[in-house]
């Protein structure tokens, strides 16, 4: 598996990718040594940040310290995230979208006060599969609109 994850993750590989890039190394890791880390994070576009995890192993194996990388990722992960406050729809029924940099058709979709995220399935090139594709929200609004009005009907007729 190491070889073949040298063969392909190049240079050019890193330095192509079209992401926020997050290195995490500790200095007593004896499995991949800081070189190595040092040359992923040199090869990485910004954004991009390195971590150095002080006192752990490679695979993070003891508790408090695979809590403690959990939290440094997930607050680094906000960053990567739209802000809410920077995108409020003027009105209701109004909604924002903007492209994620992770895939070629994902788009995060903020409509009232919900973020919600969009993808295309991993059988069209250049999707993901990170979220519900367009068809299945369009699909899921459809369902959620005829059951609300059946319910809205049947309160009416009960009243």
């Amino acid at each position: 598996m190491v070889q073949d994850l040298k063969a392909r993750i190049t240079a050019e590989y890193i330095a192509d990718l079209r992401c926020d890039f997050l290195v995490l190394h500790s200095p007593i890791d004896s499995i991949v040594g800081i070189e190595n880390a040092a040359e992923i994070f040199a090869h990485a576009k910004h954004p991009k940040s390195f971590v150095s995890l002080d006192k752990t192993n490679h695979l993070l194996a003891n508790a408090g310290d695979a809590n403690f990388a959990a939290e440094v990722i997930s607050s680094w992960a906000q960053s990567c995230l739209p802000r809410a406050e920077k995108l409020n729809p003027s009105k209701e029924g109004d909604a924002l979208v903007s492209a994620s940099p992770d895939s070629d058709f994902a788009y995060y979709i903020l409509a009232g006060s919900y973020l919600m995220r969009a993808d295309e399935p991993d059988t069209v090139p250049g999707g993901l599969d990170g979220r519900p594709p367009p068809y299945d929200f369009l699909l899921a609004g459809l369902v959620a609109c005829t059951a609300m009005t059946l319910r809205l009907y049947a309160w009416c007729i009960n009243r």
